[in-house]
């Protein structure tokens, strides 16, 4: 009689049980907020299973293709995003300062009284060519000739508010 070869079972290897979590251990993994999770889920962009858990991995895999990316290109509600913008305000305010310790700025208030110092001296200098003109304007024949005239006086107030010397006190220094 030949014996029956006996021939053991195959076990039938069981599919890995995805660890499920909660939504607020999702939120901590991922980096974002509970409202951020619970959000997503009330959209439809991720899923939870009947027992109101997730499975991080297929979640995660979900939210990178059901989300869109933000227009200003923050990151949302992520803390990792939070913190950037966080880390990148501290080096802008840190950059601000090293310049003007630098004196590459000046205060607002510094600049607006010179501007206003300057406006009044451009005032006061327009108003005292009222008196020059005249005397230049006499015996003048045609545009053309009363343009040539007032360009040096012209130049002249200009240099002034400049601050650079007229011509006769270059010669003298």
């Amino acid at each position: 009689m030949a014996s029956k070869r006996v021939v053991p079972k195959r076990r039938r290897r069981k599919s890995p049980v995805r660890e499920r979590i909660g939504l607020r251990a999702y939120a901590r993994r991922r980096g974002v907020t509970l409202a951020a999770v619970q959000r997503a889920i009330a959209e439809e962009r991720i899923t939870r299973g009947k027992d109101g858990k997730i499975d991080p991995a297929r979640a995660d895999r979900e939210w990178e293709r059901n989300s869109r990316p933000r227009p200003d290109g923050s990151a949302g509600d992520s803390i990792a995003g939070i913190n950037r913008q966080k880390a990148q305000a501290e080096l802008e305010l840190k950059l601000l300062d090293l310049a003007q310790r630098r004196g590459q700025l000046i205060p607002l208030e510094i600049h607006e009284r010179r501007f206003a110092e300057f406006v009044g001296r451009v005032r006061a200098a327009l108003r005292g060519l009222r008196g020059r003109w005249p005397a230049h304007l006499i015996g003048i024949e045609t545009l053309q000739e009363g343009q040539i005239r007032l360009d040096p006086l012209i130049t002249e107030l200009l240099n002034e508010l400049a601050g650079v010397p007229a011509e006769s006190e270059r010669g003298a220094a």
